[in-house]
């Protein structure tokens, strides 16, 4: 059995990755108290899906946000992960009135992780704020707001 040597690891939205010196993914590591759901077809996620790693795995799959205004909701977090493995995409939207926000993107209430960039295991991270407003707190991959 060969060591793994020159690997890098850094934290990404609450698990671990290993990268070799090329940039390839060499594991994942994610916590055991991690909450998982598997999604297949579209889906409305509601406040208890809130904490939960939602892993798309069926290409072109749509994950819509509850409305980011309920009193449940702020400060509450939704990472949603593309792992379908055959270049697929998945779209996240937000209700009617609401929209996310983020440094690195444009204010949009659909965003995509297109099937032309993405690499298994993107995700986003977004942040209710008790408005009409979800934050995009995390980015891994390439995420573009389509109106």
């Amino acid at each position: 059995m060969a060591d793994i040597v020159n690997v890098t690891a850094k934290l990404i939205n609450g698990y671990i990755q290993y990268t070799d010196t090329n940039g390839n993914v060499v594991a994942n590591i994610f916590p055991s108290n991690l909450t998982v759901k598997t999604v297949t077809t579209a889906v409305s996620l509601t406040a208890a899906d809130m904490g939960k790693d939602i892993r798309v795995t069926v290409s072109g799959t749509v994950v819509t946000l509850p409305v980011a205004s309920t009193t449940t909701l702020p400060g509450g977090t939704f990472t949603v992960r593309n792992m379908t493995n055959n270049g697929g995409g998945v779209m996240l939207i937000t209700v009617t009135g609401d929209s996310i926000i983020g440094s690195s993107i444009s204010t949009s209430n659909l965003f995509m992780n297109t099937g032309a960039t993405h690499v298994p295991g993107d995700s986003i991270v977004v942040s209710a704020t008790g408005s009409s407003t979800w934050y995009a707190i995390g980015l891994t991959g390439t995420w573009a707001s389509t109106s």
